[in-house]
């Protein structure tokens, strides 16, 4: 009997355990967060970005989409050195409409893993965001709404 108890408390742990893992994802999806990895030269990061509808933020240069991170998460990789990630300075405005400089980089890869496919961008365009509001908690960058069309 004690074995029986032990199997059942075991299965129930594990079907909680597996309950709250869905509803993660569940969640995670609905609120347009997918896991992400930045690469530059052999480096990786992963983190987590949020899929922004209302972020149509372009490098005038180039005319590539500029999605938005937290320069901590870019520490390993700007350690690299700054110049050879064409560093350059974009003009923007905020929801409040503010005017305001961000210290924008080119990166080698960026892949978005959607719960469909995993979405590779060459050389994708990040901006630094030195503001900690601009950014979520569950996510450290803001995804371009051109980079999953």
């Amino acid at each position: 009997n004690l074995w029986i108890f032990g199997l059942l408390a075991f299965c129930t742990y594990m079907g909680i355990s597996a309950a709250v893992c869905f509803a993660d994802s569940i969640r995670a999806r609905r609120k347009n967060i997918y896991p992400i990895t930045l690469s530059w030269q052999g480096r990786e990061q992963a983190a987590y970005g949020f899929y922004d509808t209302g972020n149509m933020l372009s490098d005038p240069v180039s005319g590539e989409p500029v999605s938005i991170a937290e320069p901590e998460l870019l520490e390993t990789i700007l350690s690299a050195g700054l110049a050879a990630l064409r560093p350059r300075y974009l003009s923007c405005r905020t929801v409040g409409n503010t005017e305001c400089l961000m210290l924008a980089v080119t990166l080698e890869d960026l892949c978005i893993y959607t719960p469909k496919e995993a979405v590779r961008i060459s050389r994708p365009v990040f901006a630094l965001a030195f503001e900690p509001s601009a950014l979520g908690k569950e996510y450290k960058v803001l995804l371009n709404s051109r980079l999953l069309h």
